[in-house]
């Protein structure tokens, strides 16, 4: 499976809101998403979203 970088940039932007949000749905290949996962953690509660990490 191929799979795609991202990088939310800057913590405080939108960045982080859109990879949570790219992770809601299914994808053809693999996100790797470079990111603090507490971070993703929060952001995906306060949107009110699940978001399962993998290490």
């Amino acid at each position: 499976m191929n799979r795609v970088v991202i990088t939310p940039g800057e913590p405080a932007g939108i960045g982080p809101d859109l990879v949570v949000q790219l992770a809601q749905r299914d994808w053809p290949v693999e996100l790797v998403i470079c990111a603090d996962g507490a971070l993703l953690s929060d952001r995906a509660q306060q949107l009110g979203l699940p978001l399962s990490l993998l290490p």
